[in-house]
């Protein structure tokens, strides 16, 4: 099941846990059978590894596991690719894994209609697929201003300013590359990525709100600077990948009678991309908030 002689895209292996597994393709049936394996065994023991290596892709396969048919593999996934090699992120098959992005983004709604936005200014997108040259990725969740899903819809490339991207607590190091991915991608494009890391076992769920450092910020940044970026808003020109410094914004734990590190905020103007009018403000997810988002991991309060 595990070949070792690939040798594989580093931007695809990156961050993985010691225990991913790796094939060659051969027929789309035994990928369902390593895909329904790693989907038993996140069930059974509430964690582990969710990630599964596939070289020598056809580009017919690498069509169809990135289709709209979300069941073609049998399990829920998001599906990475890179030349003929593709990466993909098996999804949990309990409840609180499928619901805590839901739980998110209507957090986020809720905000917006208070302060009067309408829902023609921005849209939601779930596995949308993002392909620079001979590449592409799949998100959980993003989010778009208008002005920029109507590039996408127009065959442009176009880019989401917020990407979630969640797994379970094991591959929070990975989903840290993966949220690099997107800022290298777009060109700092995207201005927020967070990262979710979720432990059943634990009932422990970690938000982690990454973003880009300015380009004439010091390399590397020292703690000092980091401070001080904490009330800036992200960078919102493009940045090319070589002078980009993505780093940790800030981080929420939350257990079982412990939210550590709230509230969250997310700059209206990085979200929107708009100065934000007279009744507009940030979205700021306190306490209430996201216990709501983690309760049906973390249990009610």
């Amino acid at each position: 099941m595990r070949q070792r002689d690939i040798t594989p895209p580093p931007s695809l292996i990156s961050g993985l846990p010691d225990d991913y597994i790796t094939t060659s393709f051969s027929k789309l049936e035994y990928l369902c059978e390593l895909a329904e394996e790693i989907s038993e065994s996140l069930n059974e023991n509430r964690g582990g590894n969710q990630w599964l290596l596939v070289s020598s892709l056809p580009a017919r396969m690498i069509r169809k596991l990135d289709g709209e048919e979300r069941d073609t593999l049998g399990p829920s996934y998001r599906f990475q690719w890179e030349g003929s090699t593709g990466l993909i992120k098996v999804i949990p098959p309990s409840y609180g894994h499928g619901v805590i992005i839901s739980r998110l983004f209507r957090a986020i709604l809720r905000k917006f209609y208070r302060m009067g936005i309408d829902d023609t200014e921005y849209d939601w997108r779930g596995r949308t697929t993002f392909t620079p040259t001979k590449k592409g990725k799949q998100a959980d969740e993003t989010f778009f201003p208008q002005h920029r899903l109507q590039s996408l819809q127009y065959g442009r490339c176009g880019w989401p300013t917020l990407v979630i991207e969640r797994g379970v607590s094991e591959s929070l190091r990975r989903l840290r590359e993966e949220a690099k991915w997107w800022f290298t991608h777009s060109k700092g494009q995207v201005r927020i990525v967070i990262v979710i890391g979720i432990s059943e076992t634990e009932k422990a769920v970690t938000f982690e709100k990454w973003q880009l450092a300015p380009p004439d910020a010091p390399l590397p940044l020292t703690r000092e600077y980091r401070n001080a970026l904490a009330s800036s808003l992200p960078p919102s020109l493009q940045q090319p990948a070589e002078t980009q410094q993505a780093y940790l914004a800030q981080k929420i734990y939350v257990r079982p009678g412990t939210v550590v590190g709230t509230p969250m905020v997310l700059p209206f103007a990085t979200l929107i991309d708009r100065p934000p009018g007279p009744s507009e403000n940030d979205v700021i997810l306190d306490d209430k908030d996201v216990k709501l988002i983690t309760r049906d991991i973390i249990g009610n309060y």
